[in-house]
């Protein structure tokens, strides 16, 4: 059996009607175990077992991601085939899953500020300290989610010592937004075979450039999905007004922006020393 990144991309090479069909079975999937993880993650901590909840409330929302992914395949238009694979390939990508489950909690201006958002997340590494360049710290995104499931040695203001994911106190669990959003796309059964052809009908037509607005373009684009899908027969006015979170959350596609790590140390040490120069030549 193989299970890896070459496999999923292979989704590529099939007709419209087959790949929606595919998407519509994976999402299927993937919501049973999206379900499944955040229901087990609320019980956690009902029961006072925070750090296991929160891996499995974060696993939850790795997985959710999963599903904003196929579906920007779908929103991906047919002649941009380096972009469909590698959207396709962010399929097996923790950083990838995890900055389409950020950018589900944004509220953005442009396409352009989605951009930044990206360029900045997908950075392996980046800078923080008083000067706001001493210490080249390692990826939010990946940092975080080891963080959260291991036992690590760190250096810090308080010198070197272990860090423990049971250290950190939360008392409650939120269902993280990109949850809401994928069920709310897959009640509303955007996610079907019939309303992943609405979505490529919708979207892929669209020219996805920085100056795309969000109040003026995206949110008109997400509400032409939506009533297209009410003119299908897919869903029901009733149900699209309990449902309003996919027009305020559903975020622009990302299909045209590189989402894997990207090793940026060389030029943050070139800031550094930049910094250092400016710092030692500036009078006092």
């Amino acid at each position: 059996m193989e299970r890896n990144e070459r496999a999923i991309k292979d989704l590529c090479q099939l007709s419209d009607v087959e790949l929606f069909a595919e998407i519509a079975v994976g999402i299927g999937h993937v919501m049973d175990t999206v379900n499944e993880l955040d229901a087990a993650a609320r019980k956690l901590y009902e029961i006072g077992h925070n750090h296991p909840g929160r891996v499995l409330g974060e696993l939850a929302a790795e997985e959710a991601a999963k599903v904003l992914i196929l579906v920007d395949v779908v929103r991906c238009p047919c002649n941009r085939h380096k972009e469909r694979s590698r959207t396709l390939g962010y399929f097996y990508d923790h950083l990838a899953k995890g900055i389409y489950a950020r950018a589900s909690e944004g509220r953005w201006e442009d396409f352009a500020e989605v951009e930044r958002f990206v360029s900045y997340h997908r950075s392996k590494y980046y800078l923080e300290g008083p000067t706001g360049v001493d210490w080249i710290l390692p990826n939010h995104i990946t940092q975080r989610r080891e963080d959260n499931l291991y036992v690590g040695y760190i250096r810090d203001d308080q010198g070197e010592h272990y860090w423990a994911p049971t250290q950190v106190t939360d008392s409650s669990y939120r269902t993280p937004t990109v949850i809401d959003l994928a069920r709310t796309l897959h009640r509303t059964k955007a996610t079907s075979p019939a309303g992943l052809a609405v979505i490529a009908e919708v979207w892929r037509p669209v020219e996805i450039h920085s100056e795309m607005r969000w109040l003026t373009e995206q949110r008109e684009l997400n509400w032409r999905t939506l009533e297209a899908l009410t003119d299908r027969g897919l869903t029901v006015p009733e149900l699209i007004q309990g449902e309003a979170g996919i027009w305020d959350d559903w975020v622009f596609p990302l299909w045209s922006l590189k989402l894997r790590i990207h090793d940026n140390k060389e030029d943050l040490q070139e800031i550094q020393e930049w910094s250092r120069f400016y710092t030692s030549d500036t009078p006092q």
